[in-house]
């Protein structure tokens, strides 16, 4: 899906059950492709493609996975677990992205652009 004038001002997103990254990756590629023909991506080469919103400037590029984390909950292990994420530059964020609360132990991680 294309999401326009949201957070940033164009964002592609493209959903899949598993972890077929490689099968998001590819179809994300081709809907840049399409938009890079007829547009211009803001860009510093100091800072990387610009985007409205701060945290995202850089990459341009943020692979997130959904995760159902239960037992980590249960155990009272889940801390542990998002300080190990934060030291190799994985964000933890709640079920519906950035600012939002973990629901159903359902937790978003995802690179740091």
């Amino acid at each position: 899906s294309l999401m326009i004038n949201e957070e940033d001002h164009l964002r592609i997103q493209v959903l899949q059950s598993g972890l077929s990254l490689d099968g998001c990756w590819d179809l994300i590629q081709q809907i840049d492709d399409q938009l890079d023909a007829s547009l211009t991506f803001a860009f510093n080469e100091r800072l990387g493609y610009l985007t409205a919103c701060p945290t995202n400037v850089g990459t341009g590029i943020r692979v997130s996975v959904m995760l159902h984390l239960p037992a980590l909950v249960l155990t009272k292990e889940i801390n542990k677990a998002f300080n190990a994420l934060q030291k190799i530059n994985l964000a933890v964020r709640g079920l519906y992205g950035e600012g939002s609360q973990a629901m159903g132990d359902f937790y978003q991680i995802s690179n740091q652009i």
